[in-house]
C-alpha cells in the first residue's frame, strides 16, 4: 500500500510537483471540481492518511511560490496554509509532516508560527471509534458473505420443484 512504501510516496510527490508546475506555476487555478486540497486532507486526517495527504498538498502549493496569482495574500493559498498551519499547530503530526509544512511556508515567505490557523478539524465532532463499525461486515471490510445454512439447490432439486409446480 502507499502507506507503507517510500517509492509510492515518492512518486505522489513528483506528480504533485508535475500538478503545481502545470497549474500554479502558470498562473492556472486547480479548481475544486477537480482537486479539493481541504477536503482532501479532512478527509485524510479522518483516515489516518495525512503522511500522504500533506506532502502532496505542500509540494504542489509550492509551486504558488512561482506565480504572480497564487501567492500570498491570495485567498485560496492563505485559506489551505490557515488549514495545514491548525494540522501544523494542533494535530500530533510526525516530525517529516511538519517539516513539510516548514518548507512549504518557508517558500512562500510566511512564518508557519504568524499564520492564523483554521478551526476545520478542532470544529467537528469527535467520532467515535466504533460509530463506523456498523458500516463494516462481521469478519472485517474484505470479508465475504457467509454462506447460507441451506445446501445450494441441486438440478435435480430445481427439476423436482418445476415438476410439482406443473401439476
Amino acid at each position: 500500500s502507499t502507506m507503507d512504501s517510500p517509492q509510492e510516496r515518492t512518486s505522489r510527490k513528483n506528480l504533485a510537483g508535475w500538478l503545481g508546475s502545470l497549474t500554479l506555476a502558470r498562473n492556472k487555478p486547480i479548481l475544486h471540481l477537480n482537486l479539493s486540497f481541504k477536503d482532501l486532507l479532512v478527509e485524510a486526517n479522518d483516515t489516518q492518511r495525512l503522511i500522504i495527504a500533506i506532502p502532496f498538498t505542500c509540494k504542489v502549493l509550492v509551486h504558488a511560490a512561482k506565480s504572480k496569482i497564487f501567492q500570498p495574500p491570495n485567498p485560496w493559498l492563505m485559506e489551505l496554509l490557515g488549514f495545514l498551519a491548525e494540522l501544523y499547530h494542533f494535530m500530533e503530526l510526525k516530525l517529516n509532516q511538519k517539516f513539510e509544512i516548514e518548507v512549504l511556508c518557508k517558500e512562500l515567505n510566511v512564518d508557519v508560527n504568524k499564520l492564523e490557523p483554521l478551526d476545520v478539524i478542532r470544529s467537528r465532532p469527535m467520532l467515535h471509534e466504533n460509530s463506523m463499525l456498523q458500516y463494516i461486515p462481521e469478519g472485517g471490510p474484505d470479508s465475504r458473505p457467509r454462506p447460507s445454512s441451506k445446501p445450494f439447490p441441486t438440478w435435480a432439486t430445481c427439476c423436482r420443484s418445476r415438476q410439482l409446480l406443473a401439476t
